[in-house]
Order: structure tokens, then C-alpha cells, then sequence
């Protein structure tokens, strides 16, 4: 028989883990010394061992109870570690995603300060080295201003281009730029929104 103090240090886990466990009747002891210490035996040792190890797969304790008493068919453990395998691989999935999210802001950032020290001819060799050939820029600047255009503007801003020459992009841009299915532009009709 083993204290719940040398199971805690022996377990690396708290005293009051210990005690949440024993009051959810997940690990109770195998006896209560006649000072009304807890005593566990190799058992509930073997039990705790499970119980830990079950946590770290992000089980809950309800789950974990369930499994350990047997309330739960083999069939039921294989699907419930079955099913949890699948939530971590989504957390994976999502985790990544953040990854690729965070990396691409690193990367502009960068992209940025790189840009603000740069002439429209570095700007060019930059499109050039992220695969942007020169022959596509026109599409590629179509595309930026039709999505986001005060981004665009900044971003040409940032390249080294002067108000002037962003000015005249634009306009030519405007002038490429397909006109809204069912919709012409009239004379007059207010400002473009490009410019």
C-alpha cells in the first residue's frame, strides 16, 4: 500500500487531483489508515497510470470513468479513441492552417519593409523571384485592384512608386477593366470607385 503524498510525487500529479479523482469515484483508495490517510494499492496505481495516460489524449474524466469501469464495450473504447483521434487530426489540421496564416504575415511584413526600400525596378525583379512573370504584372495588378484596391495602393506606395505614377496605373487599370455583367458605366455617374 502506498500514501496518497508517495503516489502524488511518485505520479508527478497533485494532491488535489488525487482527491478531485476520488470524488468523482474515478480512483478511489483501497483503504483509509486508521489516521484517515488514504492508502492506494498497486491497483489503483495500475488505475492511476490509465487515468493519466488517458489525459493526455484529451479525454474527458466522465470518458475516462466510463472506459476504466467497464461501462463501455471493447467496440465502445475503440470508437471513442477512434473519435478522438479524429478531433486531434482536425486540431492538427486547424493548427496548420494558423501556421500557414502566420508565416504569410511574417512574410509580408517582411515583403513590406523590403518594398520600402526598394525602386519600381526591385519591385519588378520581386514580382519576378515569387514567380509573377513580367508578362502576367497587367493581370496581376488587374486582379489586386479589383479585390482590394486601397491595399493595392498602399502596396504600390510602398514599392516606391510615386502618387503619380499610381495614379496613372490606376486609370489604366479602370480603362482595362471589364465592365459589371448587365451594367455599363455612364458618364457622370459618380466617382470611380478605382480612383
Amino acid at each position: 500500500m502506498i500514501s496518497i503524498g508517495r503516489l502524488a510525487k511518485q505520479m508527478k500529479i497533485s494532491r488535489t487531483a488525487l482527491l478531485y479523482y476520488d470524488s468523482l469515484g474515478l480512483l478511489r483508495p483501497a483503504a483509509v489508515s486508521r489516521a484517515g490517510y488514504r492508502m492506494y494499492s498497486e491497483q489503483d496505481v495500475e488505475r492511476l497510470g490509465k487515468i493519466l495516460d488517458y489525459r493526455k489524449t484529451g479525454l474527458s474524466l466522465a470518458e475516462i470513468r466510463r472506459l476504466l469501469d467497464g461501462e463501455a464495450g471493447e467496440d465502445r473504447v475503440v470508437a471513442l479513441l477512434l473519435k478522438r483521434l479524429g478531433e486531434i487530426n482536425g486540431e492538427i489540421a486547424g493548427l496548420k492552417k494558423q501556421q500557414e496564416i502566420l508565416i504569410r504575415l511574417i512574410r509580408a511584413r517582411e515583403l513590406l519593409q523590403t518594398l520600402r526600400r526598394s525602386d519600381p525596378q526591385s519591385f519588378a525583379a520581386i514580382l519576378e523571384n515569387a514567380g509573377i512573370a513580367a508578362a502576367d504584372y497587367d493581370a496581376w495588378h488587374q486582379s489586386f485592384e479589383a479585390h482590394s484596391p486601397e491595399l493595392h495602393a498602399r502596396f504600390l506606395e510602398a514599392a516606391g512608386f510615386s502618387a503619380a505614377d499610381i495614379r496613372e496605373l490606376r486609370q489604366e487599370l479602370r480603362a482595362q477593366a471589364p465592365a459589371p455583367q448587365g451594367h455599363s458605366r455612364q458618364a457622370g455617374e459618380g466617382p470611380d470607385p478605382l480612383l
